[in-house]
């Protein structure tokens, strides 16, 4: 810093000096005092403002020219106040603390995506060897000459159900509000669902019951497909009794969508913990196939589209996975049946029912 700089800093305080000495002047003309100690008086006065302006003008080149050599010196600039002295001045310590606060909150943005780096990392090593276990089942197939269409669209589907919950897991991870929100109908989306999973469902003969009404709610459709298809995936894995129902309950400022399914259920011990990134839990670790990052996943999409995501579960009885929709815009439209339906062996059924 220098002292043209720190003048015109401190123009204004100067420029008020220079109009008290010149009243000082007028005052002092018109006291019994003589030239000589008028000017005397004026020459003390000047002299001691002139020595705090300079002082001070010292301390603070001295202060800015260490924290500006500091930050030339170091290479991770953001640990700048690690090297600065707590100073007498409160202006100085006010900068200090200043710089104090930016550096932690900076250090804890570094540590946030350092951690979201490690998890990435660990999510991909996981994603490669879940994905090469139906690359490798289609390759013994296609060695074996035993390419059983059923067993072949199994594994097609596991390897689109992965690719599409590597995409959404980025998604989830981006605080960038990418999606597209707009009006749609639930019963519409379920659809979508279960014809995406027709094949298992019908391959385990899974009852199907429909609600008997239909919400219209503004979200985004294809965020909320995948919502749905991971929970129907995991009422196919851990399934017991093959029933799937659908019911859309409403409530006062929206309504709710149940998923229930009729499986092992959940251990007690273990739903506290369903929506922990990586957490497989006792049913994941039984079955094998779980990645434990399906319903982790789907609750970082509910809140970026401010869905109320809660699960209800009874071990060897059901789980009922709850989606609720605060929307004062819902539009809950009634039927007047109920739409139950029992899937049958046969596909082709199945697709001219929809």
């Amino acid at each position: 810093m220098t002292f043209k700089e720190y003048f015109l800093d401190h123009k204004l305080a100067m420029l008020i000096n220079i109009i008290v000495y010149g009243l000082l002047l007028i005052i002092f003309g018109k006291l019994p005092l003589s030239s000589s100690d008028i000017v005397m008086i004026m020459i003390l006065l000047l002299g001691s403002n002139v020595g705090i302006y300079f002082y001070y003008f010292l301390r603070k080149a001295k202060y800015l020219n260490q924290i500006n050599q500091y930050i030339q010196n170091l290479d991770e600039k953001y640990l700048l106040s690690t090297l600065l002295q707590v100073n007498n001045t409160n202006e100085e310590e006010r900068l200090y603390e200043i710089f104090r606060q930016m550096t932690a909150s900076y250090n804890g943005e570094i540590n946030c995506l350092q951690q979201k780096q490690a998890d990435y990392y660990d999510y991909i090593q996981m994603w490669m060897h879940e994905i090469k276990l139906p690359i490798s089942a289609l390759q013994l197939m296609a060695e074996n000459q035993h390419l059983n269409k059923y067993d072949v669209e199994v594994e097609i589907v596991r390897l689109e159900r992965l690719l599409e919950q590597s995409l959404f897991y980025a998604k989830s991870e981006v605080v960038a509000h990418d999606y597209q929100i707009k009006p749609c109908s639930i019963n519409e989306v379920l659809q979508k669902c279960l014809t995406y999973n027709a094949k298992e469902l019908i391959h385990y003969n899974f009852q199907i019951k429909l609600p008997q009404n239909d919400a219209i709610v503004n979200t985004d459709t294809e965020w909320l497909r995948f919502i749905i298809n991971q929970i129907i995936a995991n009422a196919i894995k851990y399934r017991r009794e093959t029933k799937l129902e659908f019911v859309l309950e409403e409530i006062s400022n929206g309504y709710t969508l149940h998923i229930k399914d009729f499986g092992i259920g959940i251990p007690a011990k273990d739903l506290p913990q369903i929506f922990k990134k990586g957490y497989v839990g006792t049913n994941g670790r039984k079955i094998g196939q779980a990645t434990g990052f399906g319903l982790y996943i789907c609750q970082q999409l509910c809140r970026k589209l401010l869905i109320d995501l809660q699960v209800t579960s009874q071990l060897n009885q059901f789980t009922d996975v709850q989606l609720i929709f605060r929307n004062e815009k819902t539009t809950l439209i009634k039927w007047q049946n109920c739409h139950f339906f029992v899937w049958k062996i046969d596909v082709l059924a199945f697709y001219s029912f929809l």
